[in-house]
């Protein structure tokens, strides 16, 4: 969606460089890593400075997991975004430069927490987590 709305976005406003798709690894078992983050939520402090030697006590697979989920909502957040700015870009017939540069700048924003996502998924950010408390 992200991708289509960008080349879209470049023939509205006359070309410019075209990019590569972002490929999107489907999620398995979206039911039992919702279920994983509520109970998380019940589980895990808030970054409090009286929570923080806790938190660092967790597993890095568990930091990953917390991480990959704020991930995912960022995600949503951003194509939900991107979906307003499109429309109300397309109510202008994509004469608003300041709405298209805003509007490029979610479609980059999405991609970048998109790559981080897949980056998390195919283990490409194992060696950063580990770093990650030192």
């Amino acid at each position: 969606m992200v991708d289509r709305k960008y080349h879209d976005l470049q023939e509205m406003v006359g070309g410019g460089a075209e990019t590569k798709p972002i490929p999107r690894s489907k999620l398995r078992g979206i039911q039992r890593l919702n279920l994983m983050t509520a109970d998380m939520e019940k589980k895990m402090p808030l970054y409090h400075s009286k929570y923080r030697d806790e938190a660092k006590k967790l597993k890095l697979e568990v930091m990953a997991f917390v991480v990959h989920a704020f991930l995912k909502k960022v995600r949503t957040y951003s194509e939900e975004t991107i979906e307003k700015k499109w429309r109300r870009l397309q109510k202008k017939k994509g004469k608003d430069a300041e709405e298209i540069k805003k509007l490029l700048q979610w479609i980059h924003y999405s991609q970048f927490n998109q790559i981080a996502i897949d980056e998390i998924e195919d283990g490409t950010l194992d060696a950063w987590f580990k770093t990650l408390l030192k």
